[in-house]
């Protein structure tokens, strides 16, 4: 009767039928508030299941860990933080804790913004041997991460890498934004650097976006020292992204050779450059006067079957104005139209003065009412 009454939905009859059955010669056993625990937890009942807890212990039944997780949860979610506290410390004397269970109060603890209490779990889970899942970490490193608690986002982040869970790219990506909130990629790769002498290797991309950060932010010295240094890592093998990135903080740097030799090894190591990387050299090696180079490229880019876009003919263009060859630049302007690719203001501004220097003023209106 009881399980046709709750397969059939009428969750209120059922619970005063379980209650007949409590005052009954015939008292529910323990595998009978177990079942009715669980449907109380399905159904959301969360304030009946504590009830139903106490009569089991009542009737001298020992709980089991589901039935410890389904009253710890039901105590969560009605927020009742400390009543689920005092079910797991019983729990720790007399069950096995797992992950779940640790899961289950540092979400609880999250939901009623006691940031303090998730971590002390969660280090503790740690101490325990539970490694926790990605959800929980990353949604508690994140609360500290937006609340501008470097320290103890950086401590948490420290305790996962050294427990042998691997943090993942999302995880590092939350890192990098915690210490860009307050001005600190030194301190992220410090820490990087911390890491990888405890022979933890962050992911191609973890270190990609450390050095697209360093790149973006202008210290240009420490991300090419940080590539210099990811080079040597085992495991961690620079990808496409990787050298365009080093390949233009080698050419901001007027670097040329070191940007050249980039570029060389890159396709020594099997990454077969894009037309990110042929653009980058384009326009900073022609920024750097080596004209016959950056047309070697474009043919080198042509034969790989690599289709030029928008912004390699924009570098091309760049390069010929910079050094007076405007006729040529013309060519490629009526290229890009023939595309359908559009020139950036600066592009066609560049060609508009060098058309005034060489005293081409009709062309130079032209260009411009076009």
């Amino acid at each position: 009767l009881l399980v046709s009454l709750f397969k059939g939905g009428y969750v209120e009859d059922a619970l005063e039928v379980f209650s007949q059955m409590e005052r009954s010669s015939s008292p529910p056993g323990f595998n009978e508030y177990k079942y009715v625990i669980d449907r109380m937890l399905r159904s959301e009942c969360y304030l009946v299941v504590p009830v139903l807890y106490k009569g089991l212990m009542t009737a001298g039944h020992a709980p089991d860990s589901y039935v410890y997780n389904a009253v710890i949860s039901s105590l969560c979610n009605v927020a009742n933080m400390d009543e689920a506290m005092k079910v797991f410390s019983k729990m720790k004397d007399k069950s096995t804790i797992d992950l779940f269970t640790y899961t289950i109060l540092i979400d609880g603890y999250i939901k009623c913004h006691n940031v303090t209490g998730a971590t002390r779990l969660f280090l503790e889970m740690l101490e325990r041997g539970c490694l926790p899942g990605e959800e929980i970490f990353n949604l508690l490193f994140g609360l500290h991460a937006k609340a501008g608690e470097l320290d103890e986002a950086v401590n948490l982040f420290r305790k996962i890498a050294e427990n042998g869970c691997q943090p993942t790219v999302k995880s590092y990506g939350m890192l990098l934004d915690t210490f860009a909130m307050v001005n600190n990629l030194e301190g992220a790769h410090a820490f990087y650097m911390e890491l990888i002498g405890k022979n933890i290797y962050p992911s191609s991309v973890s270190c990609n976006s450390l050095l697209s950060r360093l790149s973006k932010a202008g210290k240009t010295t420490l991300a090419l020292t940080f590539f210099r240094e990811m080079k040597s890592f085992p495991g961690t093998k620079p990808n496409g992204i990787t050298y365009n990135i080093a390949i233009d903080l080698f050419g901001k740097t007027a670097k040329f050779a070191e940007a050249w030799e980039e570029f060389l090894d890159m396709k020594r190591n099997g990454c077969s450059p894009s037309v990110v990387t042929y653009n980058t050299l384009i326009v900073r090696l022609g920024r750097g006067g080596y004209i016959e180079l950056c047309f070697d490229l474009y043919e080198e880019m042509r034969g790989r079957g690599i289709t030029a876009n928008q912004f390699t003919y924009c570098g091309l263009i760049d390069v010929l104005t910079r050094y007076n060859q405007v006729e040529h630049a013309l060519e490629f302007l009526d290229e890009m139209k023939r595309l359908h690719f559009h020139p950036s203001f600066n592009t066609l501004q560049l060609v508009i003065k060098s058309l005034w220097k060489t005293g081409d003023l009709a062309a130079a209106k032209q260009l411009c009412q076009d």
